[in-house]
């Protein structure tokens, strides 16, 4: 186990559940989440699995888009 709680990272692709492997932001959040911004679309790393987040049509609570450019959080640790 690494010091954030994670086990050390080898490669991490599609093989592996990344919805894509044009990644164009890293980012670890404050629970130590791994987050990767791709084409298509968020998706969160917690060590073992992703979880992806997309845009859906008409649903005003998802993502946007699907491209992820740049990820970080603001004062309250809202992604």
């Amino acid at each position: 186990m690494s010091a954030a709680g994670l086990p050390p990272l080898g490669h991490l692709g599609i093989e592996q559940g990344l919805s894509n492997n044009s990644v164009k932001a890293i980012y670890r959040d404050h629970r130590g989440f791994l987050w990767f911004g791709t084409f298509n679309g968020l998706n969160r790393y917690d060590g073992c699995e992703f979880k992806i987040f997309r845009n859906r049509l008409n649903d005003s609570t998802s993502l946007p888009h699907n491209y992820i450019y740049a990820i970080t959080e603001d004062l309250q640790n809202n992604l």
